[in-house]
């Protein structure tokens, strides 16, 4: 199993995304953040199995939620390069694919 790493900006995107849900409904923010666990055990357990974005990257849907998982595969380490709102500009997360240490 690769090993797994949030650049920042994504995780402050998950983190942003669960705090909206939670000022909408508590139970969004659990259902939201239950799904996105979801979605990354399934993206862990196969990062070659999901759908290209450009070049290497890749990503995954968040089921019922308009949100995707982009991640990419960096010298045998997992990176996820953004929690991505679908309704975001495409591909305004590409910037990360070049990522230091």
């Amino acid at each position: 199993m690769l090993p797994i790493r949030f650049h920042p900006d994504a995780q402050a995107e998950l983190t942003a995304a669960v705090e909206w849900y939670l000022e909408q409904e508590p139970r969004l923010a659990y259902r939201f953040s239950s799904l996105v666990e979801e979605t990354l055990d399934h993206v862990i357990a196969d990062p070659n199995s999901h759908a290209d974005l450009i070049g290497t990257s890749r990503y995954r849907r968040v089921p019922v939620f308009p949100y995707l998982v982009v991640f990419e595969v960096i010298d045998d380490v997992l990176w996820i390069l953004a929690i991505a709102h679908t309704s975001r500009r495409p591909g305004y997360w590409q910037d990360r694919r070049e990522l230091s240490d």
